[in-house]
């Protein structure tokens, strides 16, 4: 291990790093520990070739920023990320170079960012957005083999509880009901998401393959390459959302063929004026139908009836329906056991009007 030492007729201390194999003498400080601290960064500078002498990053140091983002981008479709996240990450990675003037590879830094989002008028959930899509990259462009480090590592998050732009609110059990009575040819497709938690991306992408309606309890399989979190997951069916959909099923269906036109925007809002719904309450609280959909590139989410409604107004059993449901099978289970101890998902459930909380006995 080398190590600071003095030479005689000379000031300070001095140390020794091995370049390209072979060893140089370097002068450091007067003061022995700040001399070794020293000789053990020039070492791993040059070990991470940083300092001129055999700099394996120079040519990615001359190419131009906005090359190396297509080439992350184009890595995230060969992945398979989802399209909005892909639309998402390349806005923000863009919008973060233009305004701190980021050329190449060295002129991005913590101090930089931290000064941009300082001006930044944004919400704290808005910052943090563009601070992992810059953070993301950069641990990318280290694992390319492209920087040495990621110099963004040391920024953390802003704060964001109790900051939020939009705050949510869940359906009361009228509300559904009102909802479920104007809203037409989408009633299915609002009754299902309400009593499967599905988003309205994986609802978009289902197709008559995924929907067993003969089995002896009806069920979705949400496949892996539709759900958000790529994982395949089972979802059953109440009996009446399996009738429901049974009635709307064409007799001639393909496999391949989707289930639902899923409601825009514009439409589900025309739903929720006609059952006379706030969509903002006294509380500035609002109400949405949450969409997970790859298909919405660079569009706001929106929706979020499905996971508020179960979230907040239905805090009994909300559990991730697996292959075996056995928490779901168990009603004798209590509820707030069940709900604190499982992570809030998805759940069928049942109640007075077909959609609300389950009632008691």
């Amino acid at each position: 291990m080398a190590k600071v030492f003095k030479i005689t007729g000379r000031p300070g201390w001095y140390y020794k790093v091995k370049v390209e194999g072979q060893w140089k003498l370097r002068k450091a400080y007067s003061d022995k520990r700040a001399s070794e601290q020293k000789m053990a960064d020039h070492q791993a500078t040059i070990d991470r070739g940083e300092v001129g002498l055999l700099d394996q990053f120079a040519e990615h140091k001359k190419r131009a920023l906005a090359d190396h983002f297509d080439n992350y981008i184009d890595d995230m479709k060969a992945k398979g990320r989802a399209g909005e996240h892909i639309a998402n990450t390349k806005r923000f990675l863009l919008k973060i170079a233009a305004d701190c003037n980021w050329q190449r590879t060295s002129d991005i830094s913590a101090d930089s960012i931290v000064r941009w989002r300082t001006n930044f008028n944004r919400s704290p959930r808005t910052k943090n957005a563009y601070l992992i899509a810059a953070k993301a990259f950069c641990t990318w462009m280290t694992r390319q083999g492209r920087m040495a480090a990621n110099p963004l590592a040391t920024v953390g998050r802003v704060e964001q509880r109790g900051h939020e732009v939009r705050v949510r609110r869940a359906l009361s059990d009228a509300e559904i009901t009102r909802l479920l009575n104007v809203a037409g040819e989408y009633r299915t497709v609002y009754l299902t998401a309400l009593t499967t938690g599905l988003r309205k991306g994986e609802l978009a992408a289902l197709c008559w393959g995924d929907v067993r309606l003969n089995a002896a309890r009806p069920f979705i399989n949400v496949r892996a390459s539709i759900s958000k979190n790529h994982k395949t997951a089972t979802m059953f069916l109440r009996q009446d959302v399996a009738t429901a959909l049974a009635a709307i099923k064409p007799q001639d269906a393909d496999d391949n063929q989707p289930v639902f036109i899923v409601p825009g925007r514009k439409r589900f809002y025309s739903h929720l004026k006609t059952a006379k719904i706030a969509r903002k309450d006294s509380q500035g609280r609002i109400v949405d139908f949450h969409a997970g959909s790859a298909n919405f590139s660079g569009v706001t989410r929106y929706f979020i009836v499905i996971t508020h409604v179960f979230v907040v107004q239905m805090p009994f059993g909300m559990i991730r329906h697996g292959p075996t449901p056995d928490l779901l099978a168990d009603p004798s289970r209590p509820a707030a056991h069940i709900y604190h101890g499982v992570k809030p998902c998805r759940r069928p459930a049942t109640g007075s009007n077909g959609v609300g909380p389950p009632q008691p006995d």
